[in-house]
């Protein structure tokens, strides 16, 4: 089962069993797409649930620990976690006590029983069977995008400078263009993907507006670093050099 966010604003979510806790951070209230995406989910039913598109909320469920995930939009009655969200935190559903605990800080936390009927929901299966045969060779294809972890190598990489360490002041950003710049970071920050520095060098920084207008793609203006940068040079073969050499290979290999 995946996460899911209900169409709109709400302050509790359901977990598998029937159950409520918890509240979320973020901003689920915007004017949702005015169109479905093309992406359906299936009902118990059988019934199509259109969905709209995707977004990443922080939920505090009392365990003293902050939980960031990105959901899936779509028109249900109440937002549901799903098996990935409990797999990816470590947690459990105990039925009879009706809590979710945190087995990483061993901290329970008590559900409310939900008053209404649960909504199941399933991803729509295809009833091509080559395609299913594929889906099912390389399921990691269909689970959501995970940090990879770090290679255990010795390599260390180095950019001499020369001059003053290269600084920008800050530059002031739109509300709503902090704040989706502040929950990337916050993701990424949460995903291993950067941490905080003390370093004098800064750039500034520039979002880039996406097709839709909803999201901008993060950019760094880099040239007064690369100014200061002692070029880093060597010679490398052309790329048809190397492609031509690898005419005739049937077999290739790589290291990881």
């Amino acid at each position: 089962m995946s996460s899911i966010l209900r169409l709109g604003s709400t302050e509790q979510v359901e977990i598998p069993g029937g159950h409520r806790c918890g509240h979320q951070r973020g901003t689920p209230s915007e004017r949702p797409p005015a169109r479905p995406t093309l992406v359906k989910l299936r009902a118990a039913n059988g019934s199509a649930i259109d969905t709209y598109g995707e977004r990443t909320l922080t939920l505090n469920i009392g365990m003293r620990r902050d939980f960031t995930w990105t959901f899936t939009v779509a028109n249900v009655k109440v937002p549901i976690l799903g098996a990935d969200f409990l797999a990816h935190y470590a947690l459990a559903v105990h039925m009879n006590p009706r809590t979710l605990s945190d087995t990483t800080t061993n901290l329970r936390v008590l559900g409310t029983p939900l008053r209404q009927g649960s909504t199941g929901i399933s991803v729509a299966t295809c009833h091509g069977r080559e395609y299913l045969d594929l889906l099912t060779q390389f399921t990691d294809i269909t689970l959501p995008l995970q940090v990879t972890a770090s290679g255990d190598h010795q390599t260390q990489h180095y950019i001499r400078t020369r001059g003053p360490p290269a600084h920008s002041h800050p530059r002031r950003l739109a509300p709503h263009k902090l704040a989706y710049t502040k929950e990337q970071f916050d993701k990424m920050l949460s995903d291993g993907i950067i941490r905080p520095s003390d370093s004098p060098y800064a750039s500034p920084l520039h979002l880039v507006p996406k097709p839709g207008g909803e999201e901008f793609r993060i950019c760094v203006d880099y040239r007064k670093l690369n100014a200061s940068t002692v070029p880093d040079k060597y010679p490398v073969p052309h790329i048809h050099d190397f492609a031509s050499g690898l005419m005739g290979a049937r077999i290739f290999s790589k290291s990881t």
